[in-house]
Order: structure tokens, then sequence, then C-alpha cells
């Protein structure tokens, strides 16, 4: 099953771990034994955690208050949940209850979990540089890193001595943040392997131009010295968009990154596998070829395909960590070079039901042309549910089907399909 964390039913304005456990419970009861996640790091002003500010950040905003009232950091007052989430209220109200813990656990050096909390801040440098970013960011008035006093923009070393000094406490208080979500994700975590529980996460191939990850790595992006970007990553027009899709993310710079030993692509594979048993890896067409489109452009229709770092990136990861369990999202305008790397690296990649009846029957997505080394999938989280795909078909279209009369009936038949397919599994949103 695919189930955000998001979208439990517990106290506080978005789901949170709190109710991982009931949910790994009713896993255990309905003999399912996958779960993915969507990206558990901090999300985007819009709630999206595939533009994230911190690629190696859990989200101190999933932290559940029932958690931390168990913890003795918290008084929890009384609140019903939400039939909706409210990612403004998580990202003001509920992520200062958690600051408001996170704080009293940094003052109480008798505290049961100080001592683990002294040793993280110690060894985890990536929550320092993370919690650097965000207090400076918040100082300069949330304006992005490169509209910063160039001393910090460049992070001079004195500038940003001087400054790490005057705002510790701040900075502190964001890596307790951190450690706390650390610490109740790996409890859960273990409870679900402790039930047979797999965990599949999820690692979006870009990360947000106004983020740690190029702040603190500009030289690895194609940006120039004043941080602006020649060109940006999208996706060209197709059935879904005439214009494309304009991400605006920065593009990597493999030349600078196949140089460096691709180090930062192995420390993000080895934070995403502290978090979950299995990868999944967005976008994988992006390491065969990339969308570059010009940064002025108003739309992607403009951009070329460009060749991407092929399999160097991941002889360089499996040379470092070894032979890793990972999943690539092979969608979208995927050429044969992608499949090819794919299936040099012998990596599973994603057949998506809704795409498969067109009437061609061979085509990739129809659950008979399923391969065993695959993952199944009735829809993804990016399209309709399988009620809402059946109830968008012609009349004559969802009689050819014969999934049904009704969008229920059709959603179980969905399910049907991938179940018994060939796929290795079948993933169910």
């Amino acid at each position: 099953i695919l189930h955000p964390i998001t979208a439990f039913t517990c106290p506080g304005p978005i789901g949170s771990l709190d109710g991982g456990r009931e949910f790994v419970d009713w896993m255990c009861e309905t003999g399912l034994e996958i779960w993915q996640i969507l990206p558990i790091c901090p999300s985007d002003s819009f709630g999206s955690p595939y533009s994230s500010w911190s690629a190696l950040s859990g989200d101190p905003t999933l932290v559940g208050l029932r958690w931390l009232n168990g913890m003795k950091l918290l008084e929890l007052p009384e609140s019903r949940p939400l039939e909706k989430v409210d990612y403004t209220k998580a990202r003001t109200e509920k992520l200062t209850q958690v600051m408001q813990a996170a704080e009293r656990l940094l003052d109480d050096p008798n505290h049961w979990l100080y001592a683990d909390l002294q040793d993280f801040m110690q060894t985890e440098t990536w929550a320092h540089e993370a919690a650097l970013f965000r207090a400076i960011w918040r100082q300069q008035d949330n304006r992005p890193w490169w509209e910063w006093p160039a001393d910090l923009r460049d992070k001079d070393r004195n500038a940003i001595s001087q400054f790490s000094t005057r705002f510790e406490r701040k900075i502190k208080s964001w890596q307790t943040a951190l450690f706390l979500f650390e610490r109740q994700w790996q409890a859960l975590r273990n409870y679900a392997n402790s039930r047979g529980i797999k965990i599949v996460g999820d690692m979006p191939i870009y990360v947000a131009r106004n983020s740690v990850d190029v702040w603190a790595h500009r030289d690895l992006f194609q940006l120039d010295k004043d941080g602006q970007p020649s060109a940006v990553a999208g996706v060209p027009p197709d059935a879904y968009s005439d214009d494309g899709q304009l991400w605006g993310n920065p593009l990597f710079d493999w030349t600078a990154m196949r140089t460096d030993g691709y180090k930062w692509w192995i420390q993000r594979v080895k934070r995403s596998i502290v978090h979950c048993d299995v990868l999944r890896i967005d976008h994988f067409v992006g390491f065969s070829r990339y969308w570059r489109v010009p940064a002025d452009a108003e739309n992607a229709q403009g951009g070329v395909w460009t060749p991407g770092p092929g399999r160097d990136v991941f002889d360089a990861i499996r040379a470092e960590l070894g032979h890793l369990p990972v999943i690539v999202e092979d969608l979208g305008q995927v050429d044969q070079g992608t499949h090819d790397l794919r299936d040099a690296l012998e990596l599973p990649g994603m057949r998506v039901l809704q795409f498969g009846f067109d009437g061609d029957e061979n085509n990739l997505h129809n659950p008979k042309q399923y391969p065993p080394r695959c993952i199944a999938y009735t829809s993804t989280h990016d399209s309709p549910t399988a009620a809402g795909w059946w109830s968008a078909l012609s009349e004559d279209h969802r009689n050819w089907l014969g999934f049904g009369s009704n969008p229920a009936d059709a959603s179980d038949r969905m399910v049907q399909e991938v179940f018994q397919s060939q796929a290795s599994w079948a993933i169910v949103p």
C-alpha cells in the first residue's frame, strides 16, 4: 500500500508519526507486507516534499504530539483530528509546539534523551548544516540564499562563525527538532520491521534551488558565481501538458560530480536508506538524459535533451554502499537508453495499470505484459484515483474494459489485476 504519513488520523493539522503503529497493525491484519511512503523531508510552502529545502532532513512537522507528550516534552491540549490536512497550520501552530518540545529537551540535561541528543549533534553534520541554513534564512526575512549578503551567500568562514555564535540557540533548537523526528521515525520503522513490514522510501531526483543542498554545494550545480542558473529542470510537452512542465530546479553539474567521486549522491542515498528498507528513485530518466530548459523560459517547450551520467553514479554508490534495494520510477517520456540503463543495473521499474488500456495488447503497462522484475501499481500519487479514472472514461471505454458498472467495483477489479499479475510486488495507493 502507498500511504503518506500526512494522511494518518491523529491529533494536529496533518497526519503524523503518531498514527504509524496503528497503521502497521492494520497492515498485518490485512496481510499487506509493503508500505510505500512519500518523501519525509520538509515540504515547500505548498506542502510538497518534492521541492524540499533540505533533502537530508526529516520533517519536524511530522513528529507526533502524543509521542512528545509521552516523552514528557509537551503538554498535549485536547484536540480533535481534522478531516482534511492543513499545511499552513502545520508550519505555524504545530511547528511551534514541536519547537517548544525541542527547547525543553535542549534545556534538560537530566532527560533520558539528552545524552543521545548530544551524540546526534556531534555526529550528524548534515543536521547542523540544515539548521544553520534555516537560521540564516529566517534572519534574512525568508529571502532566498542568492539574495543574502555576499559573505553569507558565499559561506565566508568568518561570517559563518560569527553568525553561528550569535544564533547558536536557534541552530541547536532546530537540530533538536530534527533529532526528535529521527528518534520517533526509527522507533516506528523498527516496529514495522518487527512485524514483517518493509518500508519503501521515496527520493526525488532534484532538489530545490533555495535549499541547503544547493547553498552548501554550489559547485555541483549548473550555477554562475552569483548562484544564478543558466538552465533549469523540467520535462517536455506530453499528453498531459502542451507546454511541458517547467520545474525550475537547478540542474546537476555531472562533470563536477564525477570529478568529486559523486560524494554528494553517496551521502544522499546513505541518508535515505537510514529511513527505509527499499528506496524508490524518482524521475530515473534524468540519469540517462535530462530536459534542459533555458532559465528565462516561460514554459518547458524550448528545452533540449541532454545526456545524463548513465551508470557512473550508480557504480560509485554501489562501490561505497554495496548493492542496494532500489526501485526506479521509469515513467513519462522514457527512451531506450533509460530502459537499457535500468536493465543493466538490474533494477525493477514501475508499471501503472491506468496507462495500460489503450487497446494495444503490447502496451507495457497492460497487466498481461508485466515482467517479474517490476512493481505494479493501479495508479500513482500523481494520477487520478482508481474510481476517479474509471468515472472519467467514456461509456464505450468502460464497457470495453468490463471492470464493472460502478466506481467501487472497477476499483476492486483494478486491485485484483495488479495483485494477480506477474510483477514481483503490487502497490495500491
